[in-house]
């Protein structure tokens, strides 16, 4: 069992494979529910590769595009029973391709600013006791192992930038002698793409893998007419404990979310509507662990000037591989996860890239992600 799993009122087991190499990895069995403080989004290294079939590479793509939508909904449009539906989503889990089901939260719109922290380290030995530390600390809400310009990066989360300032100072002196070179970023937007790659063309024959309407908990009307201009109410205590609630177990349903928070069904449907219509839900997605499936991590940051940001966003949902993207201020403006089989496919995208938006790229660098020891949100 590993530390900050173990917890006797939450039925979570966990078994992890631990070696550096060009892969990730994890299996976790979720019998019950997520928490913050149990579940830090791990997606560990050394892997057996796995086979999955096209039903469950349509059901993995369904729920990428929001996971709150129903077994039944899914079954319906793939031809399957619900019961089908909800053991092949078990089976995923249980196999460690689905770690978990999570809700992307604008924590700028909680009143926090984020920064991400990029360090190339002197010596690699310290990793151990940094990452130690980094873990247990409230600010950082993300931490990875990498290779390449960096050794790792991490996501701090603080109320304001002196919090942050005071934050770095502490990290600085106590790693300054172990710290080669950083790099800051301002973070201003991240979303995610929806992994169009699970499925190649020869899967799709001509068909097309969505579900854009659906009566129930998924909101997907809500998520369709939301508007840029949209502003967040002030939170109250009730909107901030759904938000805790959901941001690891985004398929609870609404009859759950109520008897956690003591609210009615109703109630809380319409709280989460004003969420998502305000922005500050961005997506309800499924933590994926990519590595059984034979697909490394790669993370591209790109330098670009007279760019219309929502061009790159079109062209980047468009593109099967790219699963995330962030927008940022610093030295990078734009910070993009690319998942592909190996390194000549990477590159291949790459240049793809490159050659679309060779007007605007000033400069570009990659590394390799291998370890994503932990992934969350602050929300209080």
């Amino acid at each position: 069992m590993v530390k900050g799993l173990a917890n006797d009122s939450v039925n979570i087991f966990a078994s992890f494979f631990y070696e550096k190499a060009k892969v990730f990895y994890i299996i976790i069995s979720f019998v019950k529910i997520m928490k913050a403080e149990d579940f830090r989004g791990q997606v560990l290294q050394d892997v057996m590769q796995q086979q999955i079939d096209l039903t469950d590479k349509k059901i993995l793509l369904l729920l990428s595009k929001n996971c709150r939508i129903s077994n039944t909904a899914i079954g319906r449009h793939l031809r399957l029973t619900r019961e089908v539906v909800a053991y092949r989503i078990q089976q995923l889990i249980k196999r460690g391709i689905i770690t978990g089901f999570f809700t992307l939260i604008d924590q700028r719109k909680l009143g926090f600013e984020v920064f991400k922290v990029f360090v190339k380290l002197t010596n690699i030995t310290k990793e151990n006791s940094m990452t130690t530390n980094l873990l247990s600390k409230e600010e950082v809400t993300s931490l990875s192992l990498c290779s390449g310009s960096y050794d790792l990066y991490f996501g701090v989360t603080t109320r304001t930038v002196d919090e942050f300032e005071l934050f770095m100072n502490s990290f600085l002196l106590s790693y300054a002698s172990n710290i080669h070179n950083y790099t800051i970023l301002t973070f201003l937007q991240e979303d995610a793409m929806g992994n169009n790659f699970i499925l190649d063309e020869t899967d799709l024959n001509g068909s097309k893998v969505s579900i854009v309407r659906e009566k129930g908990s998924a909101f997907l009307e809500s998520f369709n007419s939301r508007t840029a201009d949209k502003k967040q109410k002030l939170l109250d205590t009730k909107d901030r404990q759904i938000l805790k609630y959901v941001l690891f177990n985004a398929r609870a349903s609404l009859k759950e979310i109520a008897e956690h928070i003591d609210m009615t069904p109703s109630a809380v449907k319409a709280k989460m509507e004003q969420l998502i219509q305000a922005g500050t839900i961005k997506q309800f997605t499924p933590l994926i662990s990519f590595a059984p499936l034979g697909y490394q991590w790669f993370m591209v940051f790109l330098q670009l000037v007279g760019m219309n940001s929502q061009k790159l966003y079109s062209y980047m949902e468009a593109h099967p591989n790219v699963e995330w993207c962030m927008r940022s201020i610093g030295p990078w403006n734009y910070q993009i996860s690319i998942f592909a089989r190996n390194s000549k496919e990477f590159h291949a995208i790459l240049n793809q890239l490159r050659e679309e938006f060779k007007e605007n790229i000033i400069f570009f660098d990659s590394i390799l992600v291998f370890d994503q020891l932990k992934f969350g949100c602050r929300v209080a």
